[in-house]
């Protein structure tokens, strides 16, 4: 919920499994860097500005957990 992950029109999303530090390659994508359109004030141009790379963790589900979520929705039929 933090408002350093929320996404504006034109946010580009990089995703990588390289670490951008030590260039190791995860088996998994972990990074993710963001550039986006910002307005300078100053001098009324456009500005793409990217931000540095951050490393994410991707939850996963347990066989528990995805049975408790199958239990929490209602039968459609």
């Amino acid at each position: 919920d933090s408002p350093d992950w929320q996404i504006t029109n034109c946010t580009c999303l990089h995703y990588s499994r390289r670490d951008p530090h030590t260039g190791r390659t995860s088996p998994r994508v972990r990074w993710e860097q963001t550039a986006r359109p910002v307005l300078d004030e100053r001098t009324g141009r456009w500005e793409v500005k990217v931000e540095p790379w951050r490393e994410f963790t991707k939850p996963t589900l347990s066989n528990g957990d995805l049975v408790d979520v199958v239990h929490w929705v209602d039968p459609h039929l």
